[in-house]
């Protein structure tokens, strides 16, 4: 489904036109936008392609019959108000929770689902160009906190970091910059494993107004959760900006048991 961020300004507006329900022919929408015909012909060409609008055939007396137009479902998801303020709401009366446990079981929920979202959308795409390229899907870990054994490890990194640009580029679309590097060390001496573990670099935070709203590091863990939720396994936020340093690093577990930190508690 298209987001209101890909979608040119000019279009949006006569999305915003048809926002009532109401349908509306060509001569209303260029009274109302103030544009030629032309250009309202080309935004509803446009529009219609992309299954924004519908368009139906209207019949009067013994003239030509016109077309009138109105938003689709996913056209009306389009034009909908801006969900910022209602998270940044939300986000503080989540935090503000007395009950800790509910705190914790809201917030990992919440991880779960953004992460699964972006799990089942590089599982597609690597799906996809799997069927495009005529080569087998490779078998990516799926189960959450799976972890492998120490002697294959070295040969699943190249899938490891194939998969983190998958999920890299999903998070592209959500305006969250990411950047996929190999960790220079080689934890487990195997020579094989010299390029080392693949991890996610966000130079910022991807959400800074919700981040600012709390003291604690609850947005830092959350992202952490989410993705190694869409990851397959679990990852520590190995750096963190917060600390002063350059980017926020998640780095996977390769091998070894760590205790995750409790969502508000510093986890960098």
């Amino acid at each position: 489904m298209p987001s209101a961020d890909s979608i040119r300004s000019v279009d949006s507006q006569l999305l915003r036109a048809l926002g009532d329900g109401k349908t509306r022919g060509v001569g209303e929408l260029i009274a109302t936008l103030g544009v030629t015909a032309t250009a309202v012909r080309q935004r509803l060409e446009r529009l219609l392609e992309s299954g924004l609008i519908e368009r139906e055939k209207v019949v009067s007396g013994r003239g030509r019959p016109a077309f009138e137009y109105r938003l689709t479902e996913r056209g009306r998801w389009c034009a909908g108000a801006d969900p910022a303020e209602l998270a940044e709401a939300m986000w503080q009366e989540i935090l503000e929770l007395a009950d800790e446990d509910v705190r914790l079981r809201i917030l990992t929920g919440i991880a779960r689902r953004l992460g699964q979202g972006l799990a089942s959308e590089a599982t597609a795409s690597v799906e996809q160009a799997s069927q495009v390229a005529d080569v087998p899907t490779p078998n990516f870990p799926r189960r959450r906190h799976q972890r492998l054994p120490a002697g294959v490890v070295a040969t699943t990194n190249s899938g490891l970091a194939e998969r983190m640009r998958m999920i890299g580029d999903s998070l592209a679309k959500r305006r969250i910059a990411t950047r996929i590097s190999f960790h220079p060390g080689n934890p487990l001496g195997h020579p094989e494993n010299q390029l080392g573990l693949p991890v996610l670099d966000l130079p910022s935070c991807p959400y800074p107004a919700l981040r600012d709203a709390t003291h604690d590091r609850s947005m830092c863990e959350l992202e952490r959760r989410m993705l190694s939720e869409a990851l397959g396994g679990p990852v520590q936020l190995s750096s963190c900006v917060l600390d002063g340093d350059s980017v926020c690093r998640f780095t996977p577990e390769a091998v070894g048991t760590a205790e995750s930190p409790r969502l508000g508690e510093a986890s960098g």
